[in-house]
């Protein structure tokens, strides 16, 4: 499920993807750097943000005391969450100009990172704009963001004596009432104001999302289409779709969100964000439709390479290999520091079995992004699966160095692989403690949880840590045959051959195809059961299946019955 209301009314200032100009017409007009700035923007419409920046800063090596270059700049860092540099510039474009824009967007930058002082800062920007609605309202805003609602219910109610009642003062404070559990009391002031036929979308995407969060769908949907004839707004139908998304109605949320698509009224990141939202969550959508919106956006849009990106997840979904590595191979074109379609480009070549042309890949990446921990780790899982082990762990042990400032997950997946390289290698005590630093950073990695588990058992040692990881691996991921047959070979190791038997048959159920790994436990299961005429035909399905030295031990345990088990 998404959500496009703007529940939050605080006129912050944002900064669109292809490049919501930070400088006005005014500022353009006969300013000496002016050519500079439409370089800038065209830098940025092609979605080269590294030229861009690196033009603002050529612009202000010339000219420091320009305001509204030092915002621009503002605007580029905080749109790359860089947010110490678009501080320091913000600070520096409002010292040397003190235009409302700039507050307004220098205060949207200490939201993010201390409220106290974005309230010592609101209360600034109040003196130098006495009287300002606008100001007054981020105030409100602010105050109910720091818990202090009922001082900004008060703060509120004073504005409403001096401005009146007004639908704007009125959006305000039913976000106020709906966040302090006072829903009811936000609902009765939107419906007022839609009864009114306001002029204003929040007053109808708010109260949308209020009977929605009811699940009174019908009457959502009526208000918000009420909202778009009375506002025009079209990017009401992103509304309308969700609500539609809400009750599995795909047709109805597909027709709104294409007229959405198509709209040249709702600006790119809006449309961006919703075909994200559909492709990383929960929604009801068929591989074709999300094909159709993905294929929009590229059409519309053909400069950006983020769209292509969107794209090629689609053709992985569809089960089009090639189509997708067509698409990543575009996006990287456009932009070779596009890190997520590298490592996409480079897991495509691995599902499809090729891992010399993953890691010719991922090397490549590596001459565009030096060290960079994700395409280090990827080329290092390619070369694991091109059985080049001391590659492998070149690389893997250099991503995890170069992964200090990385998040969690992806040390943790680091760990875990080369949990599984160094037990190839036969370093079993220092896989063991990968696999521990890996379950540490992150106890819901159920590969890593999985694989040490299994490793534990075939060396028979701590069966009851692999019991209990093993089992929570499967509390993690009910359905997944190897884990399942993880947990049903550890506990026939423990001798619980019954519950090792409904564990074996959960997995063969569970699986699209069958291993012989899988296959040669059943059998061991079976026989010691007492089954021995079970476990040789189990014992030959996998034989059947096997090579190398697999075979050999399983034709062993066929000629002697499992008589040396």
């Amino acid at each position: 499920m998404w959500n496009f209301n703007n529940w939050f009314t605080g006129f912050i200032v944002g900064v669109s993807l292809l490049f919501a100009s930070s400088v006005s017409a005014q500022d353009l007009q006969d300013k000496p750097y002016d050519n500079q700035l439409q370089t800038i923007k065209e830098f940025l419409q092609k979605g080269n943000l590294a030229k861009a920046i690196e033009g603002i800063d050529d612009i202000l090596e010339s000219y420091p005391d320009a305001a509204e270059v030092h915002y621009a700049k503002a605007m580029l860092f905080g749109q790359v969450n860089n947010i110490n540099v678009a501080l320091e510039s913000a600070e520096k474009a409002y010292e040397l100009d003190q235009k409302l824009d700039y507050a307004k967007y220098l205060l949207s930058l200490y939201r993010r990172e201390d409220k106290n002082e974005a309230l010592t800062f609101i209360n600034k920007v109040v003196n130098d704009f006495p009287g300002n609605q606008d100001v007054l309202r981020e105030k409100i805003a602010l105050l109910h963001e720091n818990k202090n609602s009922e001082e900004a219910l008060t703060l509120l109610d004073s504005l409403k004596l001096e401005y009146g009642d007004t639908d704007t003062l009125a959006i305000l404070e039913a976000e106020v009432l709906a966040d302090i559990g006072k829903a009811d009391q936000a609902e009765k002031i939107l419906k007022k104001f839609a009864k009114r036929n306001s002029k204003l979308t929040p007053v109808y995407t708010s109260y949308g999302f209020l009977l929605g969060k009811k699940e009174k769908y019908r009457q959502a949907v009526r208000v918000l289409k009420k909202g778009l004839k009375n506002t025009g707004e079209k990017g009401l139908y992103l509304d309308i779709a969700d609500i539609y998304n809400q009750q599995n109605k795909t047709d109805q949320s597909f027709e709104y969100l294409t007229l959405a698509l198509k709209s040249d009224e709702i600006e790119y990141p809006a449309k961006h964000r919703v075909v994200g939202s559909l492709l990383h969550g929960e929604h009801s959508f068929t591989n074709d439709q999300l094909y159709m919106l993905t294929d929009q956006l590229t059409s519309e849009y053909p400069e950006i390479a983020e769209n292509y990106l969107f794209k090629g997840e689609v053709y992985l979904r569809k089960g089009d290999l090639k189509m997708a590595k067509s698409m990543f191979s575009k996006v990287i074109e456009m932009d070779k520091k596009h890190i997520e379609a590298w490592r996409m480009l480079i897991n495509s070549e691995l599902v499809t079995g090729d891992t010399k042309a993953a890691i010719q890949r991922g090397k490549e990446a590596l001459t565009h992004n030096p060290n960079h921990p994700v395409l280090l780790y990827f080329t290092g899982l390619s070369f694991f699966a091109q059985k080049e082990y001391d590659s492998s762990r070149s690389y893997l042990e250099k991503a995890l160095d170069y992964s200090e400032q990385s998040p969690d997950y992806l040390r943790s997946s680091i760990y875990s692989s080369l949990g599984d390289l160094y037990h190839a290698i036969n370093l079993d005590d220092v896989s063991d403690v990968a696999y521990e630093e890996a379950i540490e950073l992150d106890s819901m990695n159920t590969m890593a949880l999985n694989n040490y588990a299994y490793y534990l058992s075939l060396r028979e040692v701590n069966l009851d840590k692999a019991e209990r990881f093993s089992r929570t691996s499967n509390e993690i991921d009910p359905n997944n045959s190897t884990f399942q047959d993880t947990y049903a070979w550890i506990l026939y190791k423990q001798g619980e051959y019954e519950n090792a038997l409904s564990w074996i048959e959960k997995a063969i159920k569970n699986s699209s195809s069958l291993s012989p790994t899988v296959l040669e436990h059943y059998g061991d299961i079976l026989y010691s059961l007492g089954d021995t005429k079970k476990a040789l035909e189990q014992w030959q399905k996998a034989l059947d299946l096997a090579e190398g030295g697999e075979m050999e031990e399983l034709e062993s345990k066929i000629k002697l019955k499992g008589h040396e088990l």
